[in-house]
């Protein structure tokens, strides 16, 4: 009796063909999946950058080069070429900016399933902020109009932070303030903080400032905040600088502390040589610090 042989030759080649296109959907999906990702990653990355570094430029009044160091940041945080970066939103006023970062991934193996290229993109967005002074800034703000009489002036003169001739709520009207700002520290050399234009009070007729660090200010050029509205009382009263005046510090007279005193009695002043105003509007600090941050 003849045997019946089954014929199983080609079977094997018939089950991979079967399976290749499971198999390369895995592939498509470990590979070119994982591959996408990585692009993400380096796009946020170049996107963060970009709008730090744009905000960064903005916060010292140039934003003209925003299209092209977003596009700049972009490449440097990606690896190959293909990336692009744009700047989406540019609010001056706002002191926002929003930037996007896009490439094409073309995919290895997800072109068996029809699919070959991705659009992948990331976005940030920054804001910068104008910090209130400097290294050398006295945290006591002076009226724009104690300043208007002697700005016209290089010789010696005497700001009046009380009994200055100004009227109105405009000028020294917070109750209990006499200009004095929270200091950055003990020392009254480090960064008072200015948010949108406004510097915290710190109320009182005492000083902010220890006389050893005040007399560390004598002979030495010492920009001082000048404010054209103030707000609010106690703790919770504001000044909004304007800019700031430059001077060279000669002499002060504050309550329980004095050099050289100018004036006397009620009066709270310092002297100095006007040397240069500088506007809040021209430049964010005199020493050209910014404060910028992703907020998303």
């Amino acid at each position: 009796m003849q045997r019946l042989k089954n014929n199983d030759r080609g079977q094997s080649g018939t089950i991979v063909a079967i399976l290749m296109v499971p198999l390369m959907a895995m592939l498509a999906l470990a590979i070119d999946v994982g591959a996408m990702h990585l692009d993400k990653q380096q796009l946020q990355t170049g996107a963060d950058a970009a709008a730090l570094a744009i905000a960064q430029d903005c916060a010292h009044s140039d934003c003209s080069t925003a299209n092209s160091t977003a596009d700049a940041m972009a490449n440097a945080n990606f690896h190959g070429d293909g990336a692009s970066g744009t700047v989406t939103a540019l609010n001056v006023s706002e002191r926002t900016v929003t930037v996007q970062t896009d490439t094409i991934r073309e995919h290895w193996f997800a072109p068996v399933l029809g699919i070959h290229s991705t659009p992948i993109q990331a976005t940030a967005s920054a804001r910068w902020e104008h910090s209130a002074s400097i290294a050398g800034t006295l945290p006591l703000a002076f009226s724009w109009c104690a300043l208007d009489a002697v700005e016209d002036s290089g010789t010696a003169q005497v700001l009046y932070s009380t009994n200055n001739g100004c009227q109105g709520l405009r000028h020294n009207a917070i109750p209990g303030g006499f200009g004095w700002l929270t200091p950055g520290d003990s020392t009254c050399k480090t960064l008072t903080w200015v948010k949108d234009g406004w510097a915290k009070s710190d109320p009182g007729n005492n000083p902010s400032c220890k006389d050893v660090h005040l007399r560390s200010y004598i002979g030495q050029p010492v920009f001082v905040p000048i404010f054209d509205a103030a707000e609010g009382s106690g703790t919770n009263a504001s000044y909004r600088i304007i800019g700031y005046a430059s001077f060279r510090l000669s002499g002060y007279y504050f309550s329980g502390t004095s050099y050289r005193p100018p004036c006397g009695g009620s009066d709270r002043c310092m002297s100095g040589t006007f040397e240069r105003f500088v506007p809040l509007s021209e430049s964010s600090d005199p020493a050209g610090t910014a404060v910028v941050t992703l907020t998303e």
